[in-house]
């Protein structure tokens, strides 16, 4: 694979221009909260003023400070800014010091939240913290800040290290790195790099779950907060939640660069140099837009801006207000023809990877090859995730109302109610994405038992299998205890929709949410600390498995290395793919918290809501797909699997699938026929 060690003109350009925006939008960002700020609410505004400098500052350092450019596959890369130029400012230092101005700013919007939470809270006597948790939590701000940089700073090598590693390892680069006069190259080996992951993924959990119950907390606390104030300090209030949010919605171009930037790290891909530098620039974007979208959310700015023309609701620039929105309570045809489609295709995909896995599997690794049969049949059966979606639920979503009802004929003939459904659905998710986990496990523990190397005991995996299936039973439960009963939903409609009291009469089954008791929490913060156990174990066992390969290499043969590599490549491309059951996860958060007190007050007509609930309908959809997806790559990353459905005409790497091309001689003139066909006889 080449790789370019000369960075490309458009690339330069780009940085410059957003790095000369981001500053001009970051700077008048600033003055107008200085000049026009709300200092009735200092300490709020001094915040929301330290995050937009951060901000504006981050991607200062990015585009015009330090110009990183990637030299993926290679763990590393060099750099254009003038500190590094004409100061000799080391590239490592640079990269450890943009990470810590992201935490800080991530810190300064968790901060914001909270005072914001804390100013409503303080009104209406609830929930309310001293002043001394405040003082601690920006004691931690700054220590997570500094040990961030320090953290950074002991990964990888020395500088004067960086070549010796190269000529052992790249050899092939070796005159192209020494003309580089700053650059860094990373080989994550030793026990600062699993510190640090273990402080990112805690650090974006604590941060997640302040989001979270902030956001939450504040939304029903509005409710509350209209019959207290007056109407203009309400306004205020809920502005500033709406803009604290979409804040937050922006930020998150931040978390999907590092997504995106392990997906290349583990993943060795033709292109991966491209494609990250188009990460790093999506993420260069984050200033400007976040500036864009505060002043815009933020009636003050706005209305001296704008003259008070427009009136905004949450991420929506919408115009004052003249029409209600309709809902649709009829299912599209094409929504159903599309659930029946994607339901018989991924029944008939699952019940032919289960049967490959059950005729052709590899039993000498008998405990793997049963979980990922598992993995598999947890698609295929009656209480699959994808076939229970598509055909025994088929939910039809009423976005803005957070709610729905479903067409399935357990619904239909057997009156199931939705909500149980919906439960049992999420619990099966859980029990999909557990036993992927523990495929990663049995993987990384067979690798291990070759090079003694990071074993644990069965009893470890005993106790690991007991506790995944607590997990799946407390989460269905803990679902089943949210929300209403099932004869209190017309009630609560007729109270909260009434406009709609007719069209849910209609309806069989269907089921609402108004999440105001303890149970909601509960399931948020187990859902929390799943996921950040769940992603701790996929990255710890993949970067140590993509470690251990490298000794594995020199301790069997060749086929068995083949076949152990390309065992872990495939469940990384499945780990990708499993990446579509949570973006629908996300856009349902995104559209869930942008719900306030009356979910119909959307504007513009009727075009912009039926625009939003196609969405939400188009969210789902995707999600029915990965079942589609996961047993294609699955078949196409095992070899077994691969050579026994295209003959061995086919070979991949992680993620691209490359076609072995004959070496066909060009024939020549004066060829005869019989010379022409023995040599395709010897090609093939």
């Amino acid at each position: 694979m080449s790789i370019n060690f000369e960075p490309s003109t458009w690339t330069l350009v780009y940085i410059h221009i957003v790095g000369v925006v981001s500053f001009i939008l970051g700077a008048f960002t600033v003055l107008l909260i200085i000049l026009k700020g709300n200092y009735k609410d200092a300490r709020f505004t001094s915040f929301i003023l330290l995050y937009q400098l951060c901000s504006a500052c981050t991607v200062l350092q990015y585009t015009l400070f330090t110009q990183p450019i990637s030299l993926f596959p290679i763990l590393g890369g060099y750099c254009n800014g003038f500190p590094a130029k004409y100061f000799g400012i080391w590239l490592h230092h640079l990269l450890g010091f943009l990470l810590s101005s992201i935490i800080l700013q991530v810190g300064c919007l968790v901060f914001c939240f909270i005072i914001k939470h804390q100013s409503i809270g303080f009104i209406l006597k609830h929930n309310v913290i001293s002043d001394h948790i405040y003082n601690v939590g920006f004691t931690l701000l700054a220590f997570a800040t500094i040990f961030s940089y320090f953290c950074f700073s002991k990964i990888g090598m020395k500088r004067e290290e960086q070549l010796s590693f190269i000529r052992g390892k790249y050899s092939d680069y070796i005159v192209q790195f020494a003309s580089l006069s700053n650059f860094v190259v990373y080989d994550f080996n030793n026990i600062w790099f699993n510190v640090y992951i273990v402080y990112g993924i805690f650090f974006i959990g604590v941060c997640g779950v302040l989001y979270i119950f902030t956001t939450i907390d504040m939304l029903k606390m509005l409710k509350a907060l209209k019959k207290t104030v007056s109407a203009t300090s309400f306004q205020r209030y809920r502005s500033a939640v709406r803009s604290l949010i979409a804040q937050l919605a922006v930020s998150a171009m931040l978390l999907l660069t590092l997504m995106g930037f392990l997906f290349l790290s583990f993943g060795r891909f033709e292109n991966a140099q491209v494609f990250s530098q188009i990460i790093l620039n999506i993420c260069a974007l984050h200033s400007s837009t976040n500036a864009i979208i505060f002043i815009w959310t933020t009636p003050r700015f706005r209305n001296l801006l704008f003259r008070d023309h427009f009136s905004t609701g949450f991420g929506v620039f919408n115009v004052k207000e003249f029409s209600y929105m309709s809902i649709n309570f009829q299912p599209s045809t094409w929504t159903l023809v599309y659930f029946y489609i994607v339901g018989v295709v991924s029944f008939i995909l699952g019940a032919f990877t289960v049967l490959l896995i059950i005729l052709k599997g590899n039993y000498k690794d008998a405990r793997f090859t049963s979980f990922i049969l598992l993995y598999q049949v947890n698609k295929l059966c009656s209480a699959c995730t994808i076939l229970q979606y598509t055909i025994f639920t088929q939910p039809i979503s009423l976005f803005p109302i957070l709610g729905g009802y479903c067409n399935g004929f357990p619904a239909k003939y057997l009156d199931i109610w939705l909500h149980h459904l919906l439960g049992f659905l999420l619990s099966t998710i859980i029990f999909q994405i557990g036993c992927l986990v523990i495929c990663f496990i049995i993987k990384h523990q067979s690798i291990g038992l070759v090079l003694k190397h990071n074993v644990i005991s069965d009893h470890y995996f005993e106790v690991c299998v007991t506790f995944f299936g607590f997990t799946i039973i407390f989460s269905y439960f803990c679902f089943s205890k949210i929300g209403m009963k099932r004869e209190e939903q017309l009630i609560f409609i007729r109270g909260k929709y009434s406009d709609y009291i007719v069209q849910f009469s209609d309806l069989s089954n269907f089921v609402v949410y108004d999440f105001n008791n303890n149970w909601f929490y509960v399931l948020t913060v187990y859902g929390i600390c799943g996921i950040g156990v769940c992603g701790f174990l996929y990255i710890f066992t993949t970067i140590d498995m993509l470690h251990m390969l490298k000794a594995l290499k020199k301790t069997v043969s060749a086929t068995s290395f083949q076949r152990y590599r390309l065992a872990v490549r495939s469940l990384i491309a499945q780990l990708a793919v499993s990446a579509m059951l949570l973006l629908p996860l996300m856009g349902f958060l995104f559209l869930s918290f942008g719900r306030f007190e009356n979910a119909q007050e959307f504007h513009i007509g009727n075009n912009l809501p039926r625009t939003i609930a196609v969405f939400s309908q188009i969210t789902l959809n995707i999600c029915a797909l990965h079942s589609s997806v996961n047993a294609i790559i699955f078949i196409w990353t095992t070899p077994r699997f691969r050579k026994l459905l295209f003959r061995n005409g086919f070979s991949t790497g992680f993620g691209v699938f490359n076609v072995k091309v004959p070496n066909v001689r060009r024939l020549q003139r004066g060829s005869t026929i019989n010379n022409i066909s023995n040599n395709m006889i010897v090609v093939s």
